[in-house]
């Protein structure tokens, strides 16, 4: 358990430091924006083309485990979607906490948390994995906010979150590399070492950096169910299929989980801010699961035999 606890550790000590140095003025708002323009636009994308670029995509790939995830992350839109009806939450809150409930930090600590538990194999499976499901929650996330009767349905804002993501993008050039075995030239496969090196690490800080308890006024409800939907139904559903697919709980299956077991992302944030969504409710659900997911990666990784 020690060592477990080891593994996810340094990814909190990171975003804690993240937020200390905030405090201190060390970090200001204006430079964690233009980082966080940087990591999305930039580094994570070549982060994610050169780790699936120079994987073995035979061995990295498993298409039980994008259908385990997939089908897991329709079941948990559908089944927050019926929760936020039954519970009756306020019409502006039920768009927003229905994406809360599935859309999870899959680059910023979904990553990490799988380079740090599983190494290279561990981040290359997890970056396949979120190259193709990124597209399938943008679209969900839009759906939620349109189904909860908050905005009228965007095309533009569709095409922009799925097929112009930079980060699906260089996802699907690095599968590209990957499954056609295309060498990359020692001098850009040493320069990408060099500059994707800086990704996860300024990725935590960022997130340390915005992390604000204020956000975690009101709306426990919505919060505490989307917790709950986020950090343990879903991951418990990837686990069930695994099992129900007869597969083995290898380092792809346990990656798989983690993944889903990940805290809200930050995007939920930006969804809700440009459709009319509930911001407050989005800020406040992504602290709180962030904060959670210290200890749910913790009992998970143990679930799932890591050591």
């Amino acid at each position: 358990m020690l060592e477990i606890i080891f593994i996810v550790l340094p990814v909190f000590v990171v975003i804690l430091t993240g937020n200390v140095l905030m405090k201190l003025g060390l970090f200001n708002s204006e430079f964690v924006e233009a980082s966080n323009r940087l990591i999305f636009y930039v580094f994570l994308p070549l982060l994610m083309f050169y780790n699936i670029a120079v994987s073995d995509f035979k061995q990295v790939f498993s298409l039980s485990n994008l259908i385990i995830m997939g089908a897991a992350i329709l079941m948990v839109f559908a089944g927050s979607f019926l929760a936020a009806k039954l519970f009756k939450l306020p019409d502006k809150m039920r768009g927003t906490f229905t994406m809360n409930s599935f859309q999870g930090n899959l680059a910023y600590i979904g990553l990490p948390v799988c380079y740090f538990a599983f190494g290279e194999h561990g981040l290359a499976v997890a970056s396949i994995l979120m190259g193709f499901t990124s597209p399938l929650i943008n679209i969900l996330a839009v759906f939620s906010l349109v189904l909860g009767n908050l905005k009228d349905f965007s095309v533009r804002v569709l095409l922009k979150e799925t097929i112009g993501n930079a980060i699906v993008i260089a996802c699907f050039i690095g599968i590209i590399f990957s499954a056609a075995e295309i060498p990359l030239p020692v001098f850009i496969d040493r320069s990408l070492e060099i500059i994707t090196g800086i990704s996860l690490p300024l990725a935590l800080l960022c997130i340390g950096a915005t992390i604000n308890f204020y956000h975690l006024r009101g709306g426990i409800t919505a919060i505490g169910l989307s917790a709950v939907m986020k950090l343990v139904i879903m991951p418990m559903l990837g686990l069930l299929g695994v099992y129900a697919l007869g597969l083995t709980l290898g380092i792809n299956e346990q990656a798989m989980i983690i993944m889903l077991a990940c805290p809200t992302a930050a995007a939920s944030y930006i969804f809700a801010s440009t459709m009319n969504g509930d911001p407050d409710l989005a800020s406040g659900t992504i602290v709180a699961t962030t904060m959670m997911s210290i200890i749910t990666f913790v009992i998970w990784l143990h679930l799932l035999g890591t050591a």
